[in-house]
């Protein structure tokens, strides 16, 4: 199944900005990506596999310069919990 970048929206609890995004594979929320405020000054954007949807070892989060290189990092990841 694909994995879509949704805008964070109300239906999350918590702080979120313009910059917070939810990753859904169909209907389901499974990570997040985000603009961190506590980053490498190189990677400031985030990616994290939701809780419920860790599987296999790690990693489960990371950080990436770009938000299409924490979707790629975060695909990468997804994709290893399913072997």
């Amino acid at each position: 199944m694909t994995l879509v970048l949704r805008r964070a929206s109300f239906y999350r609890s918590g702080q979120w900005a313009d910059d917070d995004y939810d990753v859904y594979e169909g209907e389901r929320a499974v990570g997040c990506i985000f603009k961190s405020i506590a980053h490498p000054a190189e990677a400031p954007w985030m990616w994290t596999i939701v809780f419920h949807e860790r599987r296999a070892p790690g990693p489960h989060q990371g950080f990436a310069a770009s938000r299409d290189g924490a979707m790629m990092a975060f695909k990468a990841a997804w994709e290893r919990r399913r072997s």
